[in-house]
């Protein structure tokens, strides 16, 4: 049997869909925003707390809730690939992809052989149900989604070829990392970053593949989905939290103010 990877079910079936981010590593953090409606949750360990040692109990969470975990990671480690495919991620995401070649090694890291050089363990690991999953090895790769995120000039100039790389099932735009690269470091509004994402956008959307963003500048949702856009991160669990505290605390202070 192989499992269905749900990120890959809706936008076979043309959906736009919505993600959330999970910086922190809390196991109820993620299950909340998989039960509030994101059919994604991006369990970001680029920029957040999580690690190998929270990383079961967080895609656990997020599948009960009824999401589909994506896992950003680091870097591009292959064993770092390695680790988190043993434990259980099929879907995920790269960042600061800038070469059909580093495009091609990742991909190679969580493909087991012939087709790629992924270490074996699964007799053994989470992925496989601890080896209750006898088929797991075969369909490996059949379940498995990967995302490379451009964020660089350099990766501007290869986008096609990113995209293009066989096993490469998304690209998902860095805005913020994308600007600073260009040289307008927060100053998304510039023509030259629309011009960018937009160059992007056409390269990757004539290979066929899949687009992902988060909303920038004067971009909203809705704009990235009207020019192609298919996953769009909305939101995040440390902005959420902030924005409603300090929406709560603005009401009480109005509220008992004479």
């Amino acid at each position: 049997m192989i499992y269905d990877n749900t990120l890959r079910q809706r936008l076979i079936k043309g959906d736009i869909v919505q993600a959330a981010w999970l910086f922190s590593r809390d196991s109820d953090t993620a299950e909340i925003l998989a039960r509030a409606g994101y059919p994604v949750v991006i369990v970001d360990h680029e920029h957040g707390t999580g690690d190998l040692a929270s990383l079961a109990h967080v895609l656990r969470a997020v599948r009960i809730g009824g999401a589909e975990p994506l896992l950003r990671v680091p870097s591009h480690d292959p064993d770092h690939l390695k680790r988190v495919l043993d434990a259980g991620v099929r879907t995920l995401m790269v960042p600061l992809v800038e070469t059909a070649e580093q495009a091609e090694a990742i991909v190679a890291a969580c493909r087991y052989p012939p087709k790629g050089r992924r270490g074996y363990a699964a007799g053994v690991v989470r992925a496989s149900a601890f080896g209750m999953r006898p088929e797991y090895g075969a369909n490996a790769a059949g379940e498995l989604f990967i995302a490379v995120q451009i964020e660089s000039a350099r990766g501007l100039a290869n986008a096609g070829a990113i995209a293009a790389v066989d096993g490469v099932d998304m690209v998902f735009i860095g805005p913020n990392d994308l600007a600073g690269n260009l040289g307008f470091f927060e100053r998304l509004d510039e023509k030259k970053v629309h011009e960018a994402v937009d160059m992007i956008a056409a390269a990757v959307t004539s290979t066929g593949k899949a687009l992902g963003i988060i909303p920038y500048g004067d971009r909203s949702a809705g704009d990235l989905a009207r020019l192609g856009f298919a996953l769009i991160a909305t939101a995040a669990d440390y902005a959420l939290l902030r924005d409603s505290a300090k929406a709560d605390c603005a009401a009480f202070t109005k509220a008992v103010t004479k």
